[in-house]
């Protein structure tokens, strides 16, 4: 607060306008520059009936401190403009996809992408992309979810196995239709979007 009190008297030669810039008292104004020429050991202003005189050494430490916050307040600015520059882009997706597919690929996509936040949220649940949990999902299916532009990221490949005792009981399989030997389960999961806005669901497999 004194630099900035200091600062501002220096520029405007007026302890009054100082205090109208920084929206505090005169009183306040006079005290931090006091607290800093005792501080300093130096005079930095003349008082005079109606008016201030900066001294030499207030000069000198004028310009010193002008740039300084000049510094800070540029530095301040670059901050922000980097914080106003991120996106973030909210992905829904199965916890077992992003451990294995998108992890491994995170950190290329960060130095390619450096003003996108990832936040992924794993889930099995739907996702409603017009409600704005998200604002892309990846889920299994065909894509043929309503109100939602969808693309292919990749097929499945699906590979039966079993245990040896089952393949002793119900084996051998030579071929795919052999398979129908053995008892046959079904699942059947109903991964989609619901009440979706425009936005993009991509399909996929993990």
């Amino acid at each position: 607060m004194a630099l900035r009190a200091f600062e501002a008297v220096a520029r405007h030669l007026s302890f009054m306008r100082a205090a109208d810039e920084l929206a505090v008292t005169q009183s306040a104004i006079s005290h931090q520059i006091q607290k800093l020429e005792q501080h300093l050991g130096v005079l930095l202003f003349v008082r005079r009936t109606r008016s201030i005189e900066i001294t030499p050494e207030g000069s000198a430490y004028y310009a010193k401190v002008r740039k300084a916050l000049e510094w800070i307040a540029d530095g301040t600015r670059q901050i922000r403009d980097v914080k106003t520059r991120i996106t973030p882009l909210k992905v829904s997706l199965l916890s077992s996809f992003a451990t294995h597919w998108l992890a491994p690929r995170l950190a290329a996509f960060s130095a390619d992408n450096p003003d996108i936040h990832l936040h992924l949220m794993p889930s099995i649940e739907l996702v409603s992309l017009g409600s704005g949990t998200a604002d892309v999902a990846i889920r299994y299916g065909k894509g043929d979810w309503p109100n939602v532009r969808s693309s292919l990221l990749m097929h499945e490949r699906l590979s039966p196995v079993c245990s040896p005792g089952y393949l002793e009981t119900h084996g051998p399989f030579t071929n795919p239709v052999e398979l129908k030997k053995g008892p046959l389960l079904m699942s059947y999961a109903r991964c989609t979007i619901s009440n979706g806005m425009p936005g993009v669901a991509t399909s996929g497999v993990t």
